[in-house]
């Protein structure tokens, strides 16, 4: 199911996406709000990874 490892993991990347969720809402140049915005969507896509390999195996066995 989901181990404990991806919980952790799971919680470090919300946070990661909190972080660039603020770099770039509260950008002054380009460069920043670039740097968020990548933060952002990393954190999102890497969790939903996490669940994806999670839940998403149990249908390829049965």
């Amino acid at each position: 199911m989901f181990g404990i490892g991806n919980w952790i993991a799971t919680i470090l990347l919300a946070a990661i996406s909190l972080i660039g969720l603020v770099l770039w809402s509260h950008a002054h140049d380009i460069g920043m709000e670039i740097f968020g915005a990548g933060l952002l969507f990393f954190g999102i896509l890497m969790i939903f990874r996490l669940i994806t390999n999670a839940y998403g195996n149990e249908e390829k066995l049965s």
